[in-house]
């Protein structure tokens, strides 16, 4: 056996009580009007009974009207949650309802959330980009080494001008030192 749930108003907090019944909105078909027993929370009203009040808006059952029960199913707890749709409340009570607010830090922080994730994206993206481009430039720099490293062990040094040249260069000035004609070839080689 069910007793009766405890209400949880997400609309403006003012009613927070026991359920007493879900009435049917006599303006609005399919809709709801939950009669609370007010929640006495003054020292001066604890002694006196609970009264009841009807909901001031007419609520969905399946948007509005959320219904969380424990396992044993003795103590349902029943949470009124504002929607744009519920008649009657305007635009700006919509926004000052404690549901709106609520949802709206968490569309906020989603929001964060989201900003920060592009810019991480944009930043990675621009550090891959960076890393390709450094690693262009090595190869390349490696390839000149290389390439340098090839061309210098052909080279014969000249210890009387300390110039560098090919061997084929010596060979064609006669076996001299193209540079300063001075040390022959044999000589360098020894």
């Amino acid at each position: 056996m069910a007793k009766e749930g405890f209400v949880i108003d997400k609309f403006h907090g003012e009613y927070f009580g026991g359920l007493d019944k879900l009435k049917d909105s006599e303006n609005y078909p399919g809709r709801k009007k939950p009669v609370v027993k007010m929640l006495n929370t003054h020292p001066s009203k604890l002694a006196r009974r609970s009264k009841k009040e009807e909901f001031p808006y007419a609520l969905d059952p399946q948007e509005n009207i959320k219904r969380i029960d424990d396992h044993s199913g003795d103590f349902p707890i029943i949470i009124l949650e504002p929607t744009k749709d519920v008649p009657d409340l305007t635009e700006e009570e919509y926004r000052n309802t404690i549901g709106y607010q609520e949802n709206e830090g968490e569309k906020e922080k989603v929001e964060k959330w989201k900003e920060n994730y592009r810019d991480k994206k944009k930043e990675l993206e621009s550090a891959r980009k960076e890393l390709e481009t450094l690693r262009k430039e090595r190869e390349e720099w490696e390839e000149r080494e290389k390439a340098s490293q090839t061309s210098n062990s052909n080279n014969v040094n000249c210890p009387n001008c300390d110039s560098s040249n090919p061997q084929s260069k010596w060979e064609d000035n006669n076996g001299y030192c193209p540079s300063c004609d001075d040390k022959t070839l044999d000589e360098v080689k020894g």
